[in-house]
């Protein structure tokens, strides 16, 4: 996570005189093999570092929606630099994640061509893959990749008229219309239904540990500061 915060920044270059991503190439640690989460608040000068060293960058859509904060995602698909969508630890929704990022960039550049559909498609599929080291790998579906793919079900009346094009997956297309998922051509979920795994227990798994991660956040001064919440869950 590297310019990800304004207090990052400032104490960043109060003790070095330079930006975050700046001051790692500085250090002669950035290169091909790092990926780089947000760069939020990163200067030219930082995302110029990034270029250089070869670098790759996570761009996690939803997260800035949310704190009212945008990456300077232009610059940085202008340098070259290898980005691609990235959830971080909100929301795991890449549908949700193409329609984010392509609207923060068309009101942006006041452009509905600011990223086009089968751009964002590609933000959440090959260039993700890239940004992660596995681009010869996976996120496209041609002869030698892994069969790593998922089936959406178009009937739906939210999906009509699809015309088939990008946009009607990008801009319409939602978690629930995925009725199948393959990894490597082994299939993970059949008609909504997730093979070998208990979806409830899991859930209550999760559920069960909440309470010590939220007083391990409160501890740390973390964002689950408020008071507890009656469910006693959180």
């Amino acid at each position: 996570h590297v310019a990800q915060s304004k207090k990052e920044v400032d104490f960043i270059n109060k003790e070095s005189g330079l930006g975050p991503a700046t001051f790692l190439a500085e250090l002669g640690v950035l290169g091909p093999e790092w990926v780089l989460a947000h760069l939020t608040f990163a200067d030219n000068i930082d995302i110029r570092s990034v270029a250089d060293c070869g670098s790759s960058n996570a761009h996690a859509a939803t997260i800035y929606a949310r704190r009212g904060s945008q990456t300077p995602l232009g610059e940085i698909q202008a340098l070259g630099i290898n980005c691609g969508l990235a959830s971080d630890w909100m929301i795991n929704d890449p549908w949700e994640g193409m329609r984010v990022v392509s609207a923060n960039l068309r009101l942006l550049e006041q452009s509905h061509k600011g990223m086009e559909s089968i751009k964002a498609l590609e933000f959440a599929t090959s260039k993700a893959a890239k940004v992660i080291g596995f681009g010869d790998k996976i996120g496209q579906l041609v002869k030698g990749y892994e069969a790593d793919f998922i089936l959406v079900n178009l009937n739906h009346p939210h999906l009509q008229p699809f015309y088939g094009t990008p946009a009607s997956l990008v801009w319409y297309a939602r978690p629930e219309d995925v009725s199948d998922s393959f990894v490597r051509g082994r299939a993970l979920m059949r008609d909504r239904k997730i093979i070998n795994l208990d979806y409830h227990q899991a859930i209550q798994k999760v559920k069960q540990r909440t309470p010590h991660f939220a007083d391990q956040m409160r501890s740390l001064g973390g964002v689950s500061n408020g008071p507890k919440c009656p469910c006693g869950y959180h």
